[in-house]
Order: structure tokens, then C-alpha cells, then sequence
């Protein structure tokens, strides 16, 4: 580990903390990656001129809206799988009425 961190200020991280990022606050974190993720966020940044730190926010903010998403899509077909099951049971109900009515 190389204990720097990356940006103007090249200095050590001494713990997490909030400061303000652009119109939004942010919390600054120290984090280790390995050489060779390190190097390919830093040539993504590049690409993108934007910093390590967008790139590392963009990649998590994907990572969670994937899970938050298999949640919603897990919990959706639940729902589906309930009202399949209630429409089924209501099907010799609904039979039963639609023998009686006068039509």
C-alpha cells in the first residue's frame, strides 16, 4: 500500500470526513484498491476528464442500482405470483355470478 491519496492535494488521508463536492456534500474516504482496478479507474477518469473519485461514485451508484433494482424486480413478481393466485381463486366466484346474471 502506498498510503496516498490521489488529487491536488497528494497527501495522506486522515480519516473520513464531509466536505462539499460541486452543489452537493459529499464524505471524503480513503480507500485501497488494487494496482492494476487503480490504474484502469485512473485511465477511465482520463478518458472521461473527470476524477478517480467520479469514477469510483459512478461504479458503486451502478452496483447499487442494480441491487436496488433485482429488489424491486424480485418484489414485483411476488406481487404478480399473490394475484395470479387471487384471481384464480376468484375464478368459480366470478363463474357462479356470471351463470346467475340476467342477461
Amino acid at each position: 500500500m502506498r498510503g496516498r491519496t490521489d488529487g491536488p492535494t497528494k497527501r495522506k488521508a486522515s480519516g473520513e470526513t464531509a466536505a462539499p463536492y460541486g452543489s452537493e456534500l459529499v464524505d471524503k474516504v480513503s480507500i485501497s484498491l488494487p494496482p492494476a482496478l487503480a490504474a484502469r479507474a485512473r485511465e477511465e477518469a482520463g478518458r472521461d476528464a473527470t476524477s478517480l473519485s467520479a469514477v469510483v461514485a459512478a461504479a458503486l451508484g451502478e452496483r447499487f442500482d442494480r441491487e436496488d433494482q433485482a429488489g424491486l424486480d424480485a418484489a414485483l413478481d411476488a406481487d404478480r405470483e399473490e394475484s395470479i393466485r387471487a384471481a384464480e381463486a376468484f375464478l368459480p366466484y366470478a363463474a357462479a355470478l356470471l351463470a346467475e346474471a340476467e342477461w
